[in-house]
């Protein structure tokens, strides 16, 4: 079946939640808003992860890959939930030091 496009205009600021929660969650951000439309009404739990974001607000784009690849990695291991794991993912990208942080996201999952 063919794709059909939808623009749904948001805030700012609930965008780039949406956006940290889907990269905590390992998923492109339109496979994240499809899964949480057409989810089934289920039990929910929230859970606390670990994403790394870049700490300037100019565009870097070497440093928003670096952390891409990061949260990409830690979410498919499953040491996302592991802040010590993923900080030490982050050390380990010495180029970027200074320029990647780790926040936490909660993010709701099925039980």
């Amino acid at each position: 079946m063919p794709d059909a496009l939808i623009h749904l205009r948001v805030p700012a600021e609930q965008k780039a939640r949406w956006v940290r929660e889907s990269r905590a969650a390992g998923m492109r951000l339109t496979d994240w808003i499809v899964q949480r439309v057409e989810r089934k009404e289920k039990q929910m739990q929230t859970v606390t992860t670990y994403i790394v974001v870049t700490t300037n607000s100019r565009i870097d784009e070497d440093a928003r890959a670096a952390a891409d690849a990061i949260n990409r990695s830690m979410a498919a291991s499953g040491d996302s939930l592991n802040r010590a794991a993923v900080e030490a993912e982050v050390a380990a990208y010495t180029k970027f030091a200074g320029r990647l942080a780790v926040e936490p996201c909660e993010v709701e999952i099925d039980e």
